[in-house]
């Protein structure tokens, strides 16, 4: 099986996990109680479909092992691939690739602040960056992207990003009493 079989059956399984998610925010169980199996889902929803994408331009199982599931690195490898992404797609990515990488989701603590519009909003972007793969992939036409990130500043967009993060991080530590 070669590199772009691969990407359909990554493709296929971002679907999968992406019609999971749109199933619990559907549902009526209450958000707070679902947001770290609701987050994994969009993270690994994310995951996946960016590594379909660069198995379509050409990477290989192996090359995107070692990217393993930080979401920073992937999103970086994607847009340098010539992903079109906008900055508040990379930036919602970045904000929660750092409980993500370290699977916080799965073994806490988490250490992002939530809000329970955010699950919902970043289900949007996810399922964006996910229809847009899919027709890269499969040769179909997509609405351009506005704000896109230029491959030449993306490490640059992703500093400034960090450093949003972090910001907003020590604030929301000081507010809830917990040391920076």
């Amino acid at each position: 099986m070669d590199e772009r079989q691969r990407s359909q059956i990554f493709l296929r399984r971002a679907f999968a996990y992406s019609k999971a998610t749109q199933l619990i925010l559907a549902g009526d169980q209450p958000l707070l109680d679902l947001v770290d199996p609701l987050a994994q889902l969009q993270c690994q929803t994310a995951e996946i479909t960016i590594k379909a994408f660069l198995l379509h331009k050409g990477s290989t199982t192996d090359e995107l092992a070692k990217l393993g599931h930080d979401l920073a690195r992937l999103a970086r490898r994607a847009i340098l691939s010539d992903l079109p992404m906008s900055f508040d797609e990379l930036r919602q990515l970045l904000w929660i690739n750092r409980a993500y990488s370290s699977h916080a989701m799965r073994y806490g603590p988490v250490s992002v602040p939530v809000s329970l519009n955010e699950p919902r909003s970043f289900q949007i972007v996810v399922s964006t960056v996910l229809e847009r793969v899919d027709a890269i992939c499969n040769g179909k036409s997509f609405d351009p992207v506005t704000r896109r990130v230029a491959k030449q500043d993306v490490d640059i967009a992703l500093d400034i990003i960090r450093r949003m993060y972090e910001n907003s991080m020590e604030t929301f530590l000081r507010q809830t009493g917990q040391k920076p």
